[in-house]
């Protein structure tokens, strides 16, 4: 560590902090004094105040560091490591140690928070997030009607950015285009297995009736006939005849209680296939070619 990197460290950290304090402590304060639940008292947040501090010095200096290291001509895996531990350094630990300053989580909690973060997909965070009283909107057809839910109407109305009709508009209009767009998607795997996996699958069995094959004709056939049956279904349930599509909210909570589940089905099947059929019969990539194969 030199001097023009303790310099820069000392410069930056300075300007984030002044920076932080106008933005938070002027320009915000009036809106957070309306926001009261969501905070700490400031005594207690004046009790925890080093951590803000140090949070700041983790993240300025993660930057600088950063900065200054830039890609060398060293081994790729111990820079990734290094830039890797950087990361975590600029954003994940100061972010949580900031949150943990002005809002009364449990010291436990952030730092289940600063391990896990990035995983939200974990069943623990949906555990969490029940426990917390937060919403856990898993899906676009649960997420989007809050667009026009009567306190992001009215946020949005207070900074004069939308009116309640542009929300309505612009709710209507994702929701149509989550409904179009997976019907584009389950059309384009209903065609890929139809043309080109159940061919395949009927080829290799072809093979091996002519070689008389009897074990792998009985391991693979019941394979091809569930992906035949799951891509019936598919179809089925994307077939627009089929659609509940008199209301956007209904057209896309169709899509994706039917036609995605289906979709997923013949995908599972597929899979299964795909470990099944010789390399040279399988019309797609593999997995181990896109990877692992040049």
């Amino acid at each position: 560590m030199n001097k023009k990197f303790v310099i820069a460290w000392t410069v930056l950290f300075v300007a984030w902090f002044m920076g932080s304090f106008v933005v938070h402590g002027v320009l915000l304060r009036s809106d957070y004094m309306q926001l009261t639940n969501l905070f700490r008292p400031e005594g207690d947040q004046q009790k925890y105040f080093p951590l803000m501090i140090l949070a700041h010095v983790i993240l300025s200096g993660a930057f600088v560091w950063i900065y200054a290291r830039g890609v060398e001509a060293k081994p790729w895996l111990a820079q990734g490591v290094r830039f890797g531990v950087a990361v975590a350094l600029l954003t994940i630990v100061p972010s949580y140690l900031i949150y943990f300053v002005v809002q009364p989580m449990p010291g436990g909690v952030v730092i289940k928070q600063i391990i896990f973060d990035g995983d939200n997909y974990a069943p623990e965070w949906h555990a969490e997030a029940e426990k917390r009283g937060l919403y856990n909107l898993r899906s676009t057809p649960e997420a989007l009607p809050w667009l026009v839910e009567k306190g992001t109407v009215a946020l949005f109305k207070k900074y004069a950015v939308l009116s309640k009709r542009e929300l309505e508009s612009r709710e209507e209009v994702f929701l149509e285009q989550y409904a179009v767009k997976l019907n584009i998607e389950a059309e384009t795997a209903a065609s890929i297995a139809r043309t080109q996996i159940v061919p395949s699958a009927v080829r290799y069995l072809n093979e091996l009736r002519m070689a008389g094959l009897e074990e792998l004709i009985e391991e693979i056939e019941p394979v091809v006939k569930e992906l035949h049956f799951a891509l019936r279904a598919l179809e089925d349930a994307n077939l627009k005849d089929n659609q509940e599509d008199s209301t956007p909210v209904k057209w896309s909570n169709y899509m994706h209680d039917r036609v995605v589940p289906a979709m997923e089905d013949v995908r599972e099947v597929a899979d299964r296939l795909e470990g099944l059929l010789p390399d040279d019969l399988w019309p797609l990539p593999k997995y181990s070619e896109m990877l692992f194969i040049k």
